[in-house]
């Protein structure tokens, strides 16, 4: 699904259950480009699901680092966690609140 504001980054990958064979998944070059449009460094972001024993809580918000080569949001949790938002799996929305300064 892709929404202009609010997006969630959930978009479906039916024949893929587990984490691991996720982040081994190919995705096209489009819908890359469509996730890290949504997602530029530095976007706030909320999470709403990730199924990962160590996941932060839902609700937890965090910066944005990238966007990896496989969709992964690569995250800064508020929390400290840096777990990212698995493209296919986990799902988070951007926040209107806008972009933060890189973290140092």
């Amino acid at each position: 699904m892709h929404r202009k504001h609010g997006c969630h980054i959930r978009i479906r990958h039916d024949q893929l259950t587990s984490r691991k064979e996720t982040e081994m998944s190919e995705i096209s070059k489009q819908q890359l480009q469509i996730i890290r449009e949504e997602f530029p460094k530095g976007a706030r972001i909320e999470l709403l699901q990730m199924d990962d024993a160590q996941a932060p809580q839902l609700g937890t918000k965090g910066t944005v680092q990238g966007v990896d080569d496989t969709g992964s949001v690569m995250v800064y949790w508020d929390n400290g966690s840096s777990l990212n938002v698995l493209y296919g799996v986990d799902r988070c929305r951007k926040l209107e609140s806008g972009i933060q300064a890189g973290r140092k």
